[in-house]
């Protein structure tokens, strides 16, 4: 024990406080330099947090620029879309209006050359209009010659009858002559002598006879009376038609016929509805005045209803009927 601590002492030596002291001034460097090296970390982590901060930040306003990008990219293509589907209908519409375009100058052409044949159809009608009206003089003239033909033949027939009157009262006179013959029986017996004067009566009885030859005159009179007319009608408004037009008159005016006849059926006129407006003026005295346009001076019997919806074209069909009654 006392070697113990006797020793412990030596150790306590200079040499042993100099390694002991150096030991500590190591110790305390390294200390040292681990906490520079600490805040050198502290502050190099300080700088990476700022820096990652300001990366994080930089990397949130691209994402907002990238999601506003985005969208707006999506927004153009809609745009886009709808875009082309506009042209796609701009296109239909130019196509759609360019096959109209040509249909409308087709039916330009077709109505140039119906306007064409219109015209060369009236025309021709204006042609035969004239012809008619011709006709119409050359046949009132032969009628008026036939009339006075007619008139002179009566005059004729008349002084016949007046002569062969005057023959029978003469022959009348004679024959008393006659009875007082048998008084004496010779000039009875002459009286064959005066005979060939009555036997001349026959001579006389061919102006008798002559009246056969008047009748096919007087046959001919009703035909001259009752006046069988024809004529035809071409409408172009509102549509475009032809009709037909037979009126059978008596020597009064009086219709006995009419017919009204439809070459083609148009929207709003058929042939049902002429034949009824037809049948009113069977035995009415022309002129006739529409319904329409007749007031409180018009007499009944001159009324005729007009088809239903075809005010223009009844009131012109009375016209006409009105004006060939004239003639």
């Amino acid at each position: 024990m006392s070697e113990n601590k006797s020793q412990t002492p030596a150790q306590n030596t200079p040499e042993n406080s100099e390694k002991k002291k150096v030991s500590l001034f190591a110790l305390i460097v390294v200390l040292v330099v681990a906490v520079i090296v600490m805040v050198a970390l502290f502050v190099r982590s300080n700088n990476l947090s700022s820096q990652l901060d300001e990366v994080n930040g930089q990397l949130a306003a691209s994402n907002t620029e990238l999601q506003q990008t985005i969208a707006d990219k999506e927004t153009a293509q809609a745009e886009l879309t709808t875009a082309q589907n506009d042209l796609r209908e701009a296109q239909l519409v130019l196509e759609e209006s360019t096959a109209k375009v040509a249909e409308l100058e087709a039916q330009l052409v077709v109505l140039n050359d119906e306007n064409e044949a219109n015209k060369a159809q009236v025309e021709t009608l204006t042609a035969e209009l004239d012809t008619a009206k011709a006709n119409q003089a050359a046949a009132q003239g032969y009628l008026d010659n036939v009339s006075a033909q007619l008139d002179e033949l009566m005059q004729n027939l008349g002084l016949a009858q007046s002569a062969l009157n005057g023959e029978a009262t003469e022959e009348s006179t004679a024959e008393p002559e006659a009875t007082e013959e048998p008084a004496v029986e010779p000039a009875v017996t002459e009286e064959p002598a005066a005979e060939p004067e009555a036997t001349e009566e026959p001579t006389a009885e061919p102006e008798a006879t002559e009246e056969p030859t008047v009748e096919p005159e007087a046959t001919e009179e009703p035909a001259a009376e009752g006046r069988g007319l024809t004529t035809t009608i071409t409408s172009m408004l509102p549509d475009e038609y032809t009709l037909d037009v037979e009126l059978h008159l008596d020597a009064n005016n009086v219709v006995t016929e009419l017919k009204l006849t439809l070459e083609d059926e148009i929207e709003g006129l058929t042939q049902e509805m002429l034949d009824a407006f037809a049948e009113q003026f069977v035995g009415k005295q022309l002129p006739v005045v529409l319904h329409a346009d007749a007031d409180e001076t018009t007499a009944e019997e001159q009324i005729v209803e007009g088809m239903e919806n075809q005010l223009e074209n009844s009131r012109g069909i009375v016209e006409m009927l009105n004006k060939l009654a004239e003639q």
